[in-house]
């Protein structure tokens, strides 16, 4: 099923952007600013499609706040992301043709951060900071059929599909960050079929 080929691909890439980040860092607009992996598994389904998901996100910081009050700060970042579902179900529960077992995806997402003001976080805390993340954006997927088990299947009704985010965590040092969450991918009925896919997500970020 292309685990370990996939798995190999994202380290290696993790790896590479991690080791060379200080050398890029600040010298073009245009290179990101971050790194992220993330890993999950399908949730919200009474059929027990047993999909896991794995993702790799570049992100570019947006340079200006919308909000920075006494309390809060408003800002956020662009994200592309490049991930992977992969059915997890046995061979011999995944009889339905025209259902992959695997799904490359690639998206796009403008989020939104919503953080607290320094001016009302302790000082000790300055270098731990939680935040909300929500985030719509779109997505495009290799198929538009996913395994679920030997009589159904999830049919997305088409490769353009939604993604949106809400994703609570912490920053560390202004670099390392972590985060729990939720992701959404449907169609909002531009194809007659939308049935949506639903995930549980956790991250790591490094920043640069």
């Amino acid at each position: 099923m292309m685990i370990k080929p996939f798995a190999t691909q994202i380290c290696t890439t993790f790896f590479l952007l991690i080791t060379t980040s200080s050398a890029i860092a600040n010298t073009s607009p245009w290179l990101p600013d971050g790194i992220s992996y993330g890993y999950g598994y399908h949730i919200f389904d009474n059929h027990d499609p047993n999909i896991r998901q794995s993702r790799l996100g570049l992100r570019w910081q947006w340079e200006h706040d919308f909000l920075a009050s006494f309390a809060w700060r408003l800002n956020g970042y662009f994200e592309l992301g490049l991930g992977q579902w992969l059915s997890l179900l046995p061979e011999q529960q995944r009889p339905i043709p025209q259902a992959a077992d695997q799904i490359t995806q690639i998206s796009f997402t403008p989020v939104f951060r919503l953080t607290p003001e320094f001016a009302v976080v302790p000082q000790w805390q300055h270098n731990m900071i939680p935040f909300i993340d929500v985030g719509l954006g779109i997505s495009y997927q290799s198929e538009q059929d996913m395994d679920k088990n030997c009589y159904y299947h999830i049919n997305m009704g088409g490769s353009l599909q939604a993604e949106f985010r809400m994703q609570v965590g912490v920053q560390l040092f202004q670099r390392i960050e972590f985060s729990y969450g939720w992701f959404h991918y449907s169609n909002a009925e531009l194809y007659s079929i939308n049935e949506g896919m639903d995930f549980q997500n956790l991250s790591l970020t490094l920043l640069w």
